[in-house]
């Protein structure tokens, strides 16, 4: 539905078309509200403006992509593809193999390996940040008391690489082949 929304407001907003009267209904029957004709979009804006209160905060306003080709459509958020970034609930940032990764409870992530088998849970208690929906917690260099629980799903190698390193004009040269280990675990909480 939504992605069929945003298609059509898509082609309204390009160019005139012969089936505008389908599109203007079905955005319509979807929630979204056109603005009248209007020569250029921040007038277009401002007339969606004076009928909602606070377009932007709840949803997005389409603009015509050739100025005065056809109206501005203002699409709820869940028809929307949001600008702004969606801020998690909650989220750690976690160092372990000499990397920082981001993660979020339900994640799976792969890491550089660990001295664990399948199936065991694992402890990182080296948080650099954690951030929640108040704001985010930096530690110096790690937050006191925190801690990321997961279970490691399994052990393996990446894709391999061609290591191949030459002297040239010498006749020296040499060809290896490396496949990083890596450790793919699943976030199971974060204690802040």
């Amino acid at each position: 539905m939504a992605a069929s929304v945003r298609r059509a407001a898509a082609d309204l907003t390009a160019r005139h078309s012969d089936r505008s009267g389908k599109q203007e209904q079905h955005l319509r029957s979807a929630g979204c509200v056109l603005a009248s004709f209007a020569l250029s979009a921040p007038a277009c804006e401002k007339n969606l403006k004076k009928h909602l209160t606070n377009p932007l905060k709840y949803g997005k306003i389409k603009k015509p992509h050739v100025p005065g080709s056809y109206k501005c459509i203002w699409m709820p958020p869940d028809t929307a593809s949001s600008t702004k970034r969606q801020v998690p609930k909650m989220y750690a940032v976690i160092e372990t193999g000499g990397k920082q990764v981001r993660v979020q409870e339900g994640d799976i992530v792969f890491i550089e390996k660990l001295d664990a088998e399948a199936g065991a849970a694992v402890t990182f208690d080296k948080v650099v940040a954690v951030g929640t929906e108040e704001g985010i917690k930096v530690g110096v260099p790690y937050v006191e008391g925190a801690a990321v629980t997961a279970k490691v799903l399994k052990n393996g190698k990446g894709k391999k690489i061609t290591v191949f390193t030459y002297k040239p004009k010498k006749g020296q040269k040499r060809k290896m082949g490396h496949r990083q280990p890596y450790t793919q675990v699943q976030i199971g909480s974060i204690q802040a």
